[in-house]
């Protein structure tokens, strides 16, 4: 099955850049908060498809509205979002417990 997926809309990759510069934020400190490699936060910059988990993880730490980056915050598009958001949260879940086996298991790399 393939896997959901949102991205940045044009508009709103300054706002991103300035959000991440505003908090003292790099690209790779983002990615270690995620638990994640550095490849899908550059993703996200640079407007490409990122897993939901991700994108609304991306767009907590930079305290962005992960609805309104999408440029999918219209009145027509309020169900699919009730969507994308489950989505998310049932797949946070399940990554925050893979994070916290690797880490438990000495298996969390922060250089990834």
């Amino acid at each position: 099955m393939a896997e959901k997926s949102l991205q940045l809309a044009q508009g709103y990759r300054e706002k991103a850049k300035n959000a991440a510069i505003d908090l003292g934020l790099k690209q790779k400190a983002i990615a270690i908060r995620l638990g994640c490699s550095r490849q899908p936060v550059s993703r996200f910059f640079n407007c490409k498809p990122v897993s939901n988990e991700l994108f609304v993880g991306i767009c907590g730490v930079l305290k962005l509205d992960w609805q309104e980056v999408t440029g999918l915050s219209t009145p027509e598009n309020e169900a699919d979002l009730g969507k994308v958001a489950q989505s998310a949260d049932d797949s946070s879940d399940a990554g925050n417990l893979e994070r916290e086996a690797r880490v438990s298991n000495g298996n969390y790399n922060e250089k990834t």
